[in-house]
């Protein structure tokens, strides 16, 4: 399953830092620390692209 499922806990309509927390525990680290840099861009193309990436 992939780990940030938009219906996993916060939807994208919630303020970016929330969804970023919510999201960024639930990311491999490596991906975490990006998370936490407050790169929405990133999270938001994470989001649209879950589907090629690796579980």
């Amino acid at each position: 399953m992939v780990a940030a499922g938009a219906g996993m806990g916060a939807p994208l309509d919630l303020a970016p830092g929330i969804y970023l927390f919510e999201i960024g525990w639930k990311l491999p680290s490596d991906i975490g620390n990006v998370v936490q840099g407050d790169s929405v861009t990133f999270i938001i193309e994470f989001v649209l692209q879950q589907g090629s990436y690796p579980e």
